[in-house]
């Protein structure tokens, strides 16, 4: 080179170094040419998707590589800055060795990719790193301690893959090393590392290292508590997100001396004790996240001026008392409350104008609601006050909210007619997309503007006394319709509107609606949800219905005798509920896959049939059945054993056929059966010791067969049996798997009556039934609620059972976890009864009839306070009546018939209620109500009643028109299972209403718990 040239490059350098300086605007300067060949050597070593990327793909080597998307360099040329996130792309470390030769970068994005590899410890080499973004990049494994020296970083993210294989773990070096020279950070975030290893000491290495952070995200990160208070002096910190980690400790308090806390989010962390009322007061808090800690108590208070909360979620704690006036939260865009114990009235919402979200359903909240209560907020879009004890009328202005798109008040006493509003709906552009006022008592007809909104998707009006005609047509200017549910009203739908056309209807439910024929649905080709039950439906099912691509058919209660041939079910049907038809022939054949099968209560005939079984390792057809009910047919034959050997099947009930043979030893080591009901039909043999691999069990009723074989003890200690009925069968033997180191901790219905069993009734049997202990001993988890196998989303089978109660059979159409039973009548049992039987606190029906039981009546029997039932008789019990028995405050039947009780019957207590027949055949006894005076000597004659003074004619004719009237209701509730069902449905309901369906049942007044106990 001559020096004319050398002398024209060093005044051009000169030139560009003089505007670097000058020109200080300048971002970025000709990209370095090693820089240009470690940023090509990069994309040739990594793997990507030429479709997907948007970067990559287009860094063009013709081009100056600080010009390519996602590089930034510095006035020099060196690249600062690569973001490469979200690239698809894959690759392990060897491919990354080109990055790290980089070492001027300040930032580095590589966030939701998918590597297959550790962070490499070759990371070290970037110094200059300011901003590491990894997060949801597929790296796995130890974090290297490698990143401690990346003395200045100001923010870090390594959060990890939610699901997949993918994840990091921070075990070695501790959270202290890795942090100890990283103090400049400000923002860190870890959501899915496993921190398990640093227990409690993350928020002490924390407060340590790093005393500018702002913002501290550790959710899902497997750390426990308590929360050091070391973390209070992190004066800067605005942003705590600590969601779905172990904390189970107190909130601290110190939180709300955080001078700049913005967002604290601390759901799922299994909060204990008060939250700090402080906390809500905050001027600076905008976000406040504590849901489903529902250990967490607290209140609200009143919310301070210049509030600066704009989202507030409590869902699922245990939060009561009213909720505040809201004047104060003038920004609060959210409010959710939904699951605790709020009561009082709904709060008015008019202050604060941004209001997007309010959910406060699943509370007590009482009252009505006002046409004020939300008014002049039009940015409200979902309203959500199901589940709560509201009542009163439903103000019409509530539908006049201009951004409403969602409202759901399911689950409240509402009652009266939604009146029309004047004029119709003043918005121009109705936005309601879902509306749901389920189980309220509104009546009269439906308002007519229901039908103007025009971008509706979901109607459910169900269980309401709606009293109008029905015209399917109407919902024709509805055409966005997906969800119609109209059912159990007062309504009726006109034979002449049958014919339904809405081209996106995925769901139609008109059970209860005087249908008298099927509706016209050939065109609802989208159609998956139908139910038509509980109407009036004769004849056959059309077979054009299987055309439709349904996945739950309900057509029970109805009046259908057959199915039109030829039909095959389609392969998207998961539920099918045919049951309380008149259907007969053979078992209709699905040979899909069924979820759920209920063909109970019809005509149909044969045995069960072979398609369900394939091969001779009867392996089964329908291998993902959970439920299958085929009670009270006239089937026969013998149980297929696929129907037992099925790993899936939950729910299998055959009883109320003629069944034969043996009960298939079958069931396999994975079973999940929770019940297995095949009572009353013609089963002999013994029970299938394989049955005991079926942890799950709840209920096993063989009752009314001829099994003949000893007590089942396989279900000692069983964690989960609540019902075992062995009645009328040929069970023989001692009860020998009672007491001592044998535990019956669930079992709450026990019936082994009309068998052969003997012995004596040891003195630790009755303590081993530990479900039936006082309180203070019983596992209370379940408690007021009842039995039902759960098989989907909301969609659950209720599970019933058959009892014999004071003489007479009685179907529980629901099994409440609080109704309790014992019956050992006609058997051979002898002996006393032990005093032991007064542990049983939470016992309601004891029956120990027709047996040899000798000796007196224990006095420990009026300990049992829930007694509602009580049978000793036909046995040689001796002794007076203890004058104890009078403490059963709730017994409703009682037969010491056929003793030879002597002395006189205890008085002035409701024992002199029962009639003379719970006291014949005992001679020695005597006293009101026999006829049968106690004199000095003993029983004697009582006086006839000769003086017609002594006898309230008045009262009598009133009695005895209250036993026929009582008489002709129960016979109602025992003989019409339709009206039964709709009265005990209207209990529940009434039971919710009155008592939360969060409550126990416990806390309801006693008349109404002994009226639960007995249906």
């Amino acid at each position: 080179m001559n020096i004319a040239q050398s002398s024209w490059l060093l005044s051009v350098q000169i030139l560009l170094l003089f505007s670097t300086i000058k020109n200080t605007v300048v971002v970025s300067g000709q990209c370095l040419n090693d820089q240009h060949y470690h940023l090509l050597q990069l994309k040739n070593s990594l793997t990507f998707d030429l479709e997907l990327s948007t970067r990559l793909v287009q860094w063009n080597t013709e081009e100056d590589c600080c010009s390519w998307k996602g590089v930034g360099c510095d006035p020099s040329g060196r690249v600062i800055t690569l973001e490469l996130d979200q690239e698809s792309i894959s690759g392990r470390e060897d491919n990354l060795t080109s990055l790290f030769r980089l070492q001027y970068l300040e930032k580095l994005d590589l966030s939701l990719n998918s590597f297959i590899c550790p962070i490499p410890k070759a990371i070290a080499n970037l110094t200059n790193l300011m901003y590491l973004n990894l997060s949801f990049s597929g790296f796995s494994g130890q974090i290297p301690v490698e990143l401690s020296s990346l003395r200045k970083l100001v923010s870090l993210d390594l959060s990890t893959w939610i699901y997949g294989m993918s994840f990091m773990k921070l075990e070695n070096p501790s959270m202290k090393m890795l942090l100890q020279n990283l103090s400049n950070i400000e923002e860190i975030y870890l959501d899915h590392v496993d921190l398990s290893a640093q227990r409690s000491e993350w928020s002490q290495a924390i407060a340590t290292s790093l005393p500018k952070l702002r913002v501290m995200s550790l959710r899902y990160c497997y750390i426990s508590g308590p929360i050091h208070i070391s973390l209070s002096s992190l004066h800067n910190l605005s942003v705590i997100r600590l969601d779905s980690n172990n904390i189970s400790a107190e909130v601290p308090e110190y939180f709300a001396n955080m001078p700049n806390l913005i967002t604290l989010s601390l759901q799922l962390c299994n909060l204990v004790g008060q939250f700090p009322v402080k906390i809500f007061q905050v001027r600076t808090l905008e976000r406040l996240v504590i849901s489903y800690n529902n250990l967490l108590q607290g209140s609200l208070p009143p919310f301070p001026k210049n509030s600066s909360l704009r989202i507030i979620d409590l869902v699922s704690c245990n939060f009561s008392g009213t909720i505040p006036g809201l004047e104060n939260l003038l920004e609060l865009s959210s409010i959710s409350l939904s699951n605790n114990n709020f009561s009082g009235p709904v709060p008015k919402f008019q202050a604060c104008k941004n209001l997007v979200y309010v959910d406060l359903s699943y509370n007590s909240l009482t009252r009505t609601l006002s046409s004020d209560h939300f008014k002049g907020l039009h940015s409200l879009e979902i309203l959500r006050l199901g589940n709560n004890s509201l009542s009163g009328s439903l103000p019409s202005s509530i539908f006049n909210l201009p951004a409403l798109k969602e409202l759901r008040l399911p689950n409240n006493q509402f009652s009266g007619q939604i009146d029309e509003i004047p004029g119709g709906l003043s918005i121009p552009q109705p936005r309601l997309v879902s509306l749901d006022l389920s189980y309220n008592q509104f009546n009269g007809s439906l308002p007519k503007f229901f039908f103007e909104f025009k971008e509706l998707v979901t109607l459910v009006l169900l269980s309401n006394s709606f009293t109008d005609t029905i015209q399917l047509e109407t919902f024709k200017n509805q055409p966005g319709l997906e969800s119609l549910e109209l059912s159990y009203n007062n309504l009726t739908v006109e034979p002449q509107s049958y014919n339904l056309s809405l081209a996106n209807l995925t769901s139609l439910k008109l059970a209860s609606c005087k249908l008298k024929s099927f509706p016209e649905m050939n065109g609802q080709l989208g159609l998956s949800q139908l139910d038509l039950s509980d109407n009036e439906i004769t004849g056959e099912i059309p077979n054009w219905i299987w055309n439709l691509s349904l996945a739950y058919v309900n057509l029970s209660m109805n009046f259908f005798v057959g199915l039109q041939k030829p039909y095959v079910f389609p392969p998207t049907l998961y539920v099918i509920d045919l049951h309380s038809n008149q259907l007969q022939g053979e078992i209709p054949i699905h040979t899909g896959l069924p979820v759920y099968i209920d063909y109970s209560r019809n005509k149909f005939s044969g045995p069960i049939p072979s398609f369900m079984e394939i091969g001779p390792d009867i392996r089964c057809n329908a291998n993902l059945l959970q439920v299958l009910d085929l009670s009270y047919n006239s089937l026969n034959g013998t149980i297929p054993p696929c129907l037992v050997a099925s790993g899936d099947l939950g729910v299998l009930n055959l009883s109320g056929n003629n069944l034969s043979g043996s009960i298939p030893d079958k069931f396999p080591t994975n079973c999940n059966m929770q019940t297995v009901d095949i009572g009353m039909n013609l089963l002999e043999g013994k029970l299938p010791r394989s049955l005991s691999n079926c942890a799950l069990l709840e209920v096993l009723n063989v009752g009314y067969n001829k099994i003949e074989d000893s007590f089942p003890c396989m279900f000692e200690n069983s964690l989960s049996l609540h019902v075992l009925a062995l009645r009328s069968n040929k069970f023989y033997g001692e009860l020998k798997c009672f007491g001592h180191n044998y535990s019956w901790p669930q079992l709450q219905i026990l019936d082994i009556a009309s068998n052969n069993f003997s012995g004596v009734l040891s003195p630790e049997f009755f303590p081993s039934l530990k479900n039936m202990l006082s309180l203070s001993l019983t596992n209370e988890s379940g408690r007021g609620d009842h039995l039902r196998f759960e098989f989907g989303t909301n969609e659950y089978y209720e599970i019933k059972v058959r009892v014999t109660m004071k003489g007479a059979q009685l179907e529980l159409e629901k099994i409440w976890t609080i109704f309790t039973s014992v019956d050992f009548s006609n058997n051979k049992f002898s002996g006393k009864i032990p005093e032991s039987i007064g542990d049983l606190k939470e016992l309601y029906i004891l029956d120990l009839s027709n047996n040899d039981i000798t000796g007196e009546i224990p006095s420990s029997i009026g300990k049992l306070k829930n007694l509602g039932s009580l049978d000793l008789s036909t046995n040689e019990l001796t002794g007076q009546i203890p004058t104890t028995l009078a403490e059963l405050k709730f017994l409703s039947f009682l037969d010491l018939s056929f003793n030879t009780l002597t002395g006189e019957i205890p008085t002035g207590t409701q024992l002199q209620t029962f009639s003379n027949d719970s006291y014949m055949g005992n001679p020695g006894l005597c006293g009101f109500p026999l006829d049968v005076s106690c004199g000095i000597n003993g029983p004697s004659s009582m006086p006839s009643l000769n003086n017609k003074k002594e006898i309230n004619w008045l009262y009598i004719s009133a009695s005895l028109g209250y036993t026929v009237g009582l008489g002709m209701f129960f016979m109602l509730l025992l003989l019409c299972g339709r009206w039964r069902n709709m009265f005990f449905h209207h209990v529940d309901q009434l039971l919710l209403k009155v008592f939360n369906n969060k409550t126990d049942m416990r806390i309801a007044p006693r008349w109404m718990e002994q009226f639960r106990r007995l249906w």
